[in-house]
């Protein structure tokens, strides 16, 4: 039995941002009666895996066959104890309750939900939660993307990696000739795109993670080649000096990769061809 609780227990837990008040009502049918004897939710069915959901007592390890509502309105605190949080886990998937102000269950799991049930989940603070928690991971990104020093730093040529890497522009024709006017150019617009959305946020913290953009340097070279026409394209294929070389970017950096002398050739005409742009400039 113990391992059954085991695989079925698991199948609901994990959900993010369960802090904060949470209030689980009953909607009498005759209010007017001021009369409440209590109301129990069963166990369900995981859509997934089609096996039972039960609700488990953590101390005894054994099935609790309902939640008991013991009064109209009840406050939960899933930060309060693990078996808060685990009743909550519980209680957000249960087809039977409405679940209002959280919408981090996945679309099968919505699907069940009825739309017509007296039961109702509340998350009171999981907005505001999140909007400090989403705050906080922006500002502390800006801060790294701010740094001037040290192994988290970002110098230009990396700056310019990662910009190009989230398909950003990633140089200043303006700024171009002054490598530090155009780092803090460059600097500012990255904040200015992590600050717009979380999402945008989320996406340039993975990159930073490992240096994961860095990844995308034969990128970033076929992109230089091709601005200052060192690259050209006709007829579906890309061309160096003439000489068809691949239809893609992928497929350039492929060949690169398996014709190193050609990819050092290349990368030598653009150096020359960067530094000979800043030089008319």
């Amino acid at each position: 039995m113990e391992e059954k609780i085991e695989q079925t227990s698991t199948a609901v837990t994990g959900l993010p941002g369960l802090k904060g008040r949470w209030r689980l009502s009953y909607k009498m049918a005759n209010p007017k009666t001021n009369v409440f004897g209590g109301k129990g939710l069963g166990s369900y069915k995981n859509p997934r895996t089609g096996q039972t959901v039960p609700l488990i007592d953590l101390a005894s390890r054994k099935i609790r066959p309902q939640y008991i509502l013991d009064k109209v309105v009840k406050l939960i605190y899933p930060e309060r104890s693990m078996q808060e949080l685990k009743d909550l886990e519980w209680l957000i998937h249960n087809p039977q309750i409405y679940l209002e102000g959280y919408d981090k269950i996945t679309p099968e799991w919505k699907a069940l939900k009825e739309q017509n049930t007296p039961w109702k989940l509340e998350a009171l603070d999981y907005q505001e939660f999140s909007k400090y928690e989403d705050e906080e991971f922006i500002d502390k990104l800006v801060g790294r993307i701010s740094l001037d020093g040290g192994k988290d730093a970002i110098g230009l040529d990396r700056l310019k990696l990662l910009l190009s890497a989230m398909g950003k522009p990633y140089r200043s024709n303006r700024y171009s000739h002054d490598p530090k006017k155009e780092k803090a150019y460059l600097r500012s617009k990255l904040k200015a795109y992590v600050r717009s959305s979380m999402k945008i946020a989320k996406e340039v913290a993975g990159l930073l993670e490992n240096n994961k953009f860095e990844n995308n340097q034969g990128e970033y070279y076929v992109k230089e080649m091709v601005r200052l026409g060192l690259l050209t394209y006709a007829n579906g294929m890309y061309k160096y000096d003439g000489a068809p070389l691949a239809a893609t970017h992928i497929g350039i950096i492929e060949m690169w990769a398996v014709e190193p002398g050609t990819k050092d050739a290349h990368l030598n005409a653009l150096k020359e061809a960067q530094e000979l742009e800043l030089f008319k400039k």
